[in-house]
């Protein structure tokens, strides 16, 4: 039976004068006056109930028979506890699938909107199934002056600004599935990309978000589930621990029916809907080398530091009321534009994406192939290997990277093509230190 019939089917006489069944159904009845229930129709029986308040469907339903039936009837047994639950489970059910607004539609604190159709309700209704609720209220005349400047500060170039916005426009289009994620990268202090991500959390709200680390996501199979019901999963400083497979984010991000499963649970099918927001110094190597994988990220680099030159109040700068709404009208017309293009502005393709990757999460192939003044690649060169990875640790010093095991390093010379020879001492043939030809003061110039 559905929550509406379960409700309208009672009398005010039926409840206050208990004549349906036993006291577990008169007290579920009761119950029922008070709010909506939705049970979900699987083996777990999952609860939720609707917060007439803040007009949106929240977990943990039982909480709310349990708080309701300890104030007013305290001396109740926990088995006929368990039995108003049952029986109010047994009248809510509905199939995990259909407890889903419609499609697009987005809470916030004064409108339901849809992104794309500009579609707007005072969202009164308990049927719309609406789990989330932005803690913003829409303001079209709403400007972020604030968030602008600091922006232009963070990201000098205007491609990575305009790339940063679509990306975070995202959230308010769940509908439209990019099959992306964001990682920012920087490996600067106070270089602004935390800040971001803070503000992400304030903008689209605590309760609306997930912090699960990559490693995690793909590892734990306890972690995807909870994906559900949320809309995004921010992770802050993830580590550089080696990737070996990715095929289980690929899903998460994909927006494909998946199984999870919660700790001492059954599994279920859900659509995820998060969308996932890293930040790290160091890109954990990925040991899966293809376009699949590079396809699903956008790598957004923060360049500069402002280390000695932090405000201490930007974070309070950046989220007050006016500052949230403008940022927050900013990103619903870009999601707009967004929706209509079905593709980013500035496309990083998978091989850019796969270059970028692997300097940032193979020091020693950055160093070889793009670094100045530390190594480089010469025919007849050759250079120690103590002496090279010396070297190697300068520059991870000089790039605040991670710094790994002299075999590690010697790993990840051979996989790109250099021999190691054997004379007085281990050397890498093809690689040596640039060398700069001081001149003689004494020397005269001819010319």
């Amino acid at each position: 039976m559905g929550i509406t019939k379960f409700q309208r089917h009672l009398s005010d006489s039926d409840i206050i004068d208990g004549d349906i069944g036993g006291p577990a159904q008169k007290i579920g009845n009761e119950i029922a006056t008070l709010t909506y229930f939705i049970t979900i129709a699987d083996g777990d029986h999952e609860m939720f109930y609707y917060d007439k308040k803040a007009r949106i469907w929240r977990e943990n339903g039982t909480d709310f028979i349990w708080k309701f039936v300890a104030e007013k009837y305290s001396a109740l047994s926990k088995v006929m506890l368990n039995e108003v639950i049952h029986y109010i489970q047994g009248q809510t059910l509905l199939p995990r699938m259909k407890f889903q607004p419609p499609n697009g539609l987005l809470a916030f604190e004064n409108h339901c909107i849809d992104a794309i159709h500009n579609y707007a309700d005072e969202f009164d209704s308990y049927d719309h199934y609406i789990r989330n609720k932005f803690p913003v209220v829409i303001n079209k005349k709403a400007t972020c002056p604030k968030f602008s400047k600091f922006l232009n500060q963070v990201l000098p170039n205007y491609e990575d600004r305009c790339t940063l916005l679509e990306l975070m426009s995202m959230v308010l289009i769940p509908q439209i599935n990019f099959e992306k994620a964001g990682m920012f990268i920087g490996t600067s202090s106070a270089n602004g990309k935390s800040t971001i991500l803070r503000l992400m959390s304030e903008l689209f709200g605590k309760k609306n978000i997930v912090s699960i680390s990559l490693q995690d996501l793909i590892n734990d199979r306890f972690m995807g589930q909870k994906l559900d019901g949320k809309s995004l999963n921010i992770y802050a400083d993830i580590n550089d621990k080696k990737i070996t497979d990715l095929d289980k984010f690929k899903l998460f991000v994909s927006g494909d029916s998946i199984t999870v499963q919660r700790k001492n649970g059954h599994p279920y099918e859900i659509i995820p809907k998060a969308k996932h927001f890293f930040s790290t110094n160091t890109l954990p190597e990925i040991q899966e080398d293809n376009n699949a994988v590079y396809r699903r990220f956008i790598i957004i680099e923060f360049p500069n530091s402002f280390e000695g030159k932090e405000d201490f109040d930007l974070f309070d700068k950046l989220t007050t009321k006016d500052e949230l709404e403008g940022i927050m009208w900013l990103l619903l017309r870009t999601a707009k534009r967004l929706s209509r293009k079905r593709q980013f502005t500035f496309k990083q393709t998978p091989s850019e994406i796969r270059m970028r990757w692997k300097q940032q999460s193979n020091a020693v192939f950055e160093m070889i192939e793009k670094s100045i003044g530390f190594i480089i690649k010469k025919n007849d060169g050759r250079i120690s290997r103590a002496e090279f990875y010396t070297k190697y640790v300068q520059f991870c010093n000089s790039k605040n990277y991670t710094v790994n095991s002299p075999g590690t390093v010697t790993r990840q010379v051979e996989k790109l093509g250099y021999k190691p020879h054997k004379s007085s001492d281990w050397y890498w043939l093809g690689l040596d230190i640039p060398t700069k030809v001081a001149k003689n003061k004494n020397q005269r110039e001819l010319f």
